[in-house]
């Protein structure tokens, strides 16, 4: 079986000024079914981007994202169908609409005839039913990670991205978004996440580092 998620020979580069900074050179990683790998490094070593041309938000300026056998393209209708039922995506800033319940914004990703359902389950397993009804504008900065998190999750998709999930989260909340990314991992999808915050090492298979643009380091943990 192929990995989930194969980034080959990706590269990035950004203007700055009257000059270009790579922020991605060369980069290659994999991500296996039921696998959670760490991405950790300095700000601005390309952890987000990283993250953002494995989920089809961001294009290389060379190499190639493979999901599964397909090899992605990062825009037209192949995209957006792998981003919508393929790709979970944690974002660092929740990307949650204001005016919209704790429901609403969970339903709005879901697509499946039971994807009502587990809507539902993850409200309640996250902790979420008290407040399913309020608008994201009124949630606490728990609340609203784990809101997206279930988002994330609610069509169980292949491959799950989170950019620092747990970041400013008190130990409770960061307890309950470890142990979510967890179990989507056991139940099968393959997860990658970008943090600063060494208590992702509790989840995590193995860790790339990134040190200017570069795969740094691979460290694989035993298997629990």
């Amino acid at each position: 079986m192929p990995p989930v998620l194969t980034l080959t020979d990706i590269t990035k580069s950004y203007p700055d000024g009257a000059t270009e900074r790579r922020v991605l050179s060369d980069l290659n990683v994999t991500v296996d079914q039921r696998e959670v790998v760490g991405i950790t490094g300095l700000s601005g070593s390309g952890k987000t981007t990283l993250l953002g041309i494995a989920g089809l938000l961001i294009a290389p300026d060379s190499g190639t994202v493979t999901i599964g056998d397909t090899e992605a393209r990062h825009c037209g209708s192949q995209a957006a169908h792998l981003r919508h039922h393929d790709i979970g995506f944690v974002f660092q800033e929740f990307n949650l609409i204001d005016r919209y319940s704790v429901a609403d914004n969970i339903r709005i990703a879901m697509t499946g005839p039971d994807s009502d359902a587990r809507a539902t389950d993850l409200i309640n397993s996250l902790g979420l039913a008290a407040v399913a009804r309020q608008p994201a504008r009124f949630l606490s900065g728990g609340q609203k990670q784990r809101t997206a998190l279930a988002r994330a999750l609610v069509n169980k998709p292949r491959l799950v991205l989170a950019d620092e999930p747990v970041s400013g989260l008190d130990a409770d909340n960061s307890r309950i978004v470890l142990d979510m990314l967890r179990q989507a991992a056991a139940d099968g999808a393959a997860v990658l996440v970008a943090s600063h915050d060494p208590t992702i090492d509790q989840i995590t298979t193995r860790t790339v580092a990134l040190d200017h643009g570069h795969v740094h380091d691979l460290e694989r943990k035993p298997q629990r």
